[in-house]
């Protein structure tokens, strides 16, 4: 493939360029749709391994069902993805038989309670009632942004530390230390407001800027004793080894289950490797469809290419009958295809980078778009053009010059 059968090809597609725009339009929308899902998978990715270094790597969370399955070496195999959706819940007796394992430097319990919170007129229905104690901040090291976190000496006391975006979904203002609202009948009064989680709404997990935390004891009063306990979260001491603390919370909450290990403790690692392949999926699977979208503007290439060949019919006689060989026909057309393809990956590649900018202006999604997805991307609009590119390619070189020049 010359340099002069490019020149011949972009002196072609500036012929005609709105039936070159409409065929390669497929090609921008195929790339553009991939490298946007891609990107977007890997920014999840990025901000949950942000997560977990902030909590530790020494952060054990206990979960109700069966959650995963692990090999010989204790790796995890397989996901439950169903499982990750249970709204199952562990036990008080559960909870207590945790709190009671040596080596644990702190224990906290995360429950939800059914409820709304209202302030006035101002309902907030979509936001979490979740009882903890005072080492919520702690186990993750998150910062309280105003005012202060409720104590242990708080259990009864009707106070709450609100996330983020419950300030300005129930006050309509920043830090609202010491403003009360309702739940469930019952006034509480806002103790402190947490600094912003790292989330995004693609995050697996509870999304703490959305929460309401209130002293374990007393949302188990207010939701009258029910109380759907959804995590635990371990840490052990300084120098307790990290394997044997699960070890020992599996073989105590199994022994109390009757040997059923219809729970699943999972460490800072087994957390990322969940979420790290949960995201693979599902950009696998909406990259996938997207990628029909590649398919659809490469039948589109082949289509018009055939169109092309049909109408310059006479050119290829006369390139033919002044010595043109098979082979440079069949490269000019082929290149052409290439072109195409090429340029709409191109474009395809500056609207991707045009989305993620606004997804990032607009959402709380951070995409990030890398050099090998950009690369990857258009190896991929070139392998269309080819592969749709050789049946038109090949049926030009095959025509005869005579029978060419004839019917032109």
């Amino acid at each position: 493939m010359t340099k002069s059968n490019f020149k011949l090809a972009m002196r072609s597609l500036r012929s005609t360029k709105w039936r070159s725009f409409l065929t390669m339009l497929g090609v921008v929308i195929g790339v553009m749709s991939v490298v946007t899902i891609v990107s977007l998978g890997e920014g999840v990715r990025q901000q949950l391994t942000r997560q977990i270094k902030q909590s530790g790597p020494n952060l054990i969370t206990i979960r109700p069902g069966r959650l995963v399955e692990r090999d010989n070496k204790g790796q995890i195999s397989q996901i439950h993805y169903i499982g990750l959706l249970n709204n199952g819940s562990l036990s008080e007796d559960d909870l207590r038989i945790v709190e009671k394992t040596p080596d644990l430097e702190l224990v906290v319990p995360l429950g939800l309670i059914n409820g709304i919170a209202t302030n006035g007129n101002i309902k907030a229905d979509s936001l979490l009632l979740i009882g903890t104690n005072d080492q919520f901040p702690t186990s993750i090291n998150q910062k309280i942004l105003y005012g202060s976190f409720f104590t242990a000496a708080d259990a009864n006391a009707p106070a709450a530390v609100i996330g983020d975006n419950v300030s300005k979904t129930l006050f309509r203002q920043v830090g609202p230390i010491g403003q009360p609202f309702d739940v469930r009948g019952q006034e509480v009064i806002v103790r402190g407001s947490l600094a912003p989680f790292d989330n995004s709404p693609l995050t697996p997990g509870v999304d703490y800027n959305n929460a309401i935390l209130m002293p374990y004891d007393f949302a188990k009063t207010l939701g009258n004793g029910q109380i759907q306990l959804f995590q635990i979260m371990v840490r052990p001491k300084k120098g307790a080894d990290l394997n044997k603390t699960i070890s020992n919370l599996t073989g105590q909450l199994a022994s109390a289950h009757g040997g059923n290990q219809d729970f699943t403790i999972l460490s800072a690692n087994d957390n990322q490797a969940i979420a790290s392949k949960t995201m693979t999926v599902l950009t696998s699977l909406i990259g996938g469809i997207a990628a029909i979208s590649l398919l659809v503007g490469g039948i589109g290439i082949m289509n018009i290419m055939l169109v092309a060949v049909s109408e310059r019919t006479h050119e290829i006689g006369v390139r033919k009958s002044v010595g043109a060989t098979n082979r440079q026909i069949l490269d000019q057309f082929l290149v052409e295809a290439v072109a195409i393809s090429l340029v709409g990956g191109i474009l395809g590649i500056i609207g991707s980078l045009i989305a993620n900018y606004f997804l990032r202006l607009w959402t709380s999604l951070e995409p990030a778009i890398s050099p090998g997805i950009m690369l990857a991307a258009l190896v991929m609009s070139l392998a269309v053009g080819v592969f749709f590119g050789v049946t038109p390619a090949v049926k030009a070189a095959r025509k005869d010059p005579i029978e060419s020049l004839r019917r032109g």
